[in-house]
C-alpha cells in the first residue's frame, strides 16, 4: 500500500512539473521576437543588356556575416555564383524567401538587401495603366520584362507588410535613368524612382537619393553604401549598448558623405523603435518605443523593532528539503523542453528505485523491532 501511495505521488510531481515546464517554454517562445534576414547579390547577369558588377555579392555576403555576429536568428544568402536552390535566381528569390516568411510572425523582424542592378518600368495593374514600378535585377533578368524582375512593392506589400511586423528593405542600386555607366573607372548600378509609397510597418534605405548613382569603389573591395552599412555593423560588440535602426541609418549617411562621391542614402517609411542587436551594456531586444518612468511616491519606513535574542533552534529538516525542491525545480525550468524529457526519464526509475528501497528498509525495520518487543 505504502509503496503504491508512494509511486504516485512520484508520477503526479514528475508529470506536473514537465506540464508547467513545457508551458511555460511555449508562452516564452510564443512571446518572444526573431530577427531574420534575407540577402541577394548578383554580380554576373545571363542575359545581354546588364553589365557584370564587381562587388554586389561580397557585400551581401560579409554583411550577412555581420548580422549573424549581432545576433540575428536566421540569415539567407542569394548570389549569382552560388549554386543549386541558393543561385539568384528570380525563381530562387521567390521560392527561398516564401521559405524564410513561412516561419515569421507579427511581432518579428525581416530585413531583407538587395544589391545588384535595377529597371524602373511602366507596367499595366488593375487600378491604373501605365504605373511605373521599381525592379531589382537577379541573375537571370531579361532587360524591360517586368516578368523576370522581382518588383519593389510586391515585396514591400505583398510580402514584407502581410508576415512581419517590422520590416527593413535595403536596396543598394542607382536611382537615376541609366541602367548601367561608367565614372571615371568607378562602375555603377541602376534603378529609377522618385516617389516612394509604402506601408506602415516597413522601412527602406536606399543607397542613394534620386537621379544619382550607386558606386563601386575598387579601393574598398565594396559598394561605397555597403562597406558603410558593414562598417557601422563592426564598430558594434558585445561593450556597445544597443544599435537601433534609427542609428544605423545616420551613421551610414555619415559614413558614405565621407567617401567623396555624389551619393546620399535616404530612407522612406514608418517603423518605429527598432533596437537591431544589444551588447552586454543594452537592454533586451525591444521592438517598442522606451515607456515614460514616473517617479514613485516613496514608502514610509516603520519604527525598528527590538526582537529578543533567542538561542538558534535545531534546523527544521522539512524546510530544509523544501527549500531543496525548490531550487532543484528552479533549475529544471531553466532547461530547454527536449532536454526535460530526458531527464524525466531517466530519473524517474531512480526515483521509483529509491523509494522502494526506503519503503522495504522502513518494512524490514519494523518487523525487527517488533521481533524484539520493542513496538
Amino acid at each position: 500500500m505504502i509503496q503504491k501511495q508512494t509511486l504516485r505521488i512520484i508520477h503526479v510531481t514528475l508529470i506536473a512539473i514537465l506540464g508547467c515546464t513545457v508551458a511555460q517554454g511555449q508562452e516564452t517562445k510564443k512571446n518572444e521576437s526573431h530577427k531574420y534576414a534575407f540577402l541577394v547579390g548578383v554580380n554576373h547577369y545571363t542575359k545581354n543588356g546588364f553589365r557584370d558588377l564587381k562587388y554586389a555579392e561580397s557585400d551581401v555576403i560579409e554583411t550577412g556575416k555581420e548580422l549573424k555576429r549581432i545576433g540575428f536568428d536566421e540569415v539567407v544568402v542569394l548570389t549569382s555564383t552560388a549554386e543549386n536552390e541558393l543561385y539568384a535566381s528570380r525563381a530562387n528569390i521567390e521560392k527561398q524567401l516564401d521559405l524564410l516568411l513561412r516561419k515569421v510572425g507579427k511581432s518579428d523582424v525581416v530585413m531583407i538587401m538587395l544589391s545588384g542592378h535595377g529597371q524602373q518600368l511602366s507596367v499595366n495593374s488593375q487600378d491604373q495603366k501605365g504605373q511605373g514600378d521599381s525592379f531589382f535585377c537577379p541573375a537571370d533578368a531579361v532587360m524591360n520584362k517586368p516578368e523576370s524582375l522581382i518588383s519593389i512593392s510586391w515585396l514591400t506589400d505583398t510580402k514584407l507588410y502581410a508576415n512581419a511586423g517590422k520590416n527593413i528593405l535595403i536596396v543598394d542600386a542607382c536611382r537615376d535613368t541609366g541602367i548601367v555607366d561608367n565614372d571615371k573607372g568607378i562602375g555603377s548600378k541602376g534603378i529609377e524612382g522618385r516617389k516612394v509609397a509604402l506601408p506602415e510597418g516597413v522601412s527602406i534605405l536606399f543607397s542613394c537619393s534620386a537621379n544619382q548613382k550607386s558606386y563601386e569603389n575598387d579601393q574598398l573591395k565594396h559598394g561605397v553604401f555597403a562597406y558603410s552599412v558593414l562598417e557601422v555593423l563592426r564598430k558594434f560588440d558585445d561593450s556597445s549598448t544597443t544599435l537601433t535602426w534609427k542609428s544605423l541609418v545616420s551613421q551610414v549617411l555619415e559614413q558614405v558623405s565621407g567617401q567623396n562621391v555624389e551619393q546620399e542614402p535616404l530612407e522612406a517609411g514608418t517603423i518605429g523603435h527598432l533596437v537591431l542587436a544589444t551588447g552586454s551594456k543594452g537592454s533586451a531586444l525591444s521592438l517598442n518605443p522606451p515607456t515614460e518612468v514616473k517617479p514613485v511616491a516613496p514608502i514610509p519606513i516603520p519604527e525598528p523593532v527590538i526582537l529578543p535574542i533567542n538561542e538558534p533552534d535545531e534546523p527544521d529538516q522539512k524546510s530544509w528539503l523544501m527549500r531543496l525542491l525548490n531550487t532543484i525545480l528552479s533549475g529544471i525550468r531553466k532547461l530547454p523542453t527536449w532536454a526535460i524529457a530526458i531527464l524525466v526519464f531517466i530519473v524517474t526509475p531512480i526515483v521509483v528505485y529509491l523509494a522502494i528501497a526506503i519503503s522495504q528498509h522502513r518494512k524490514v525495520s519494523s518487523e525487527r523491532a517488533y521481533a524484539k518487543g520493542r513496538i
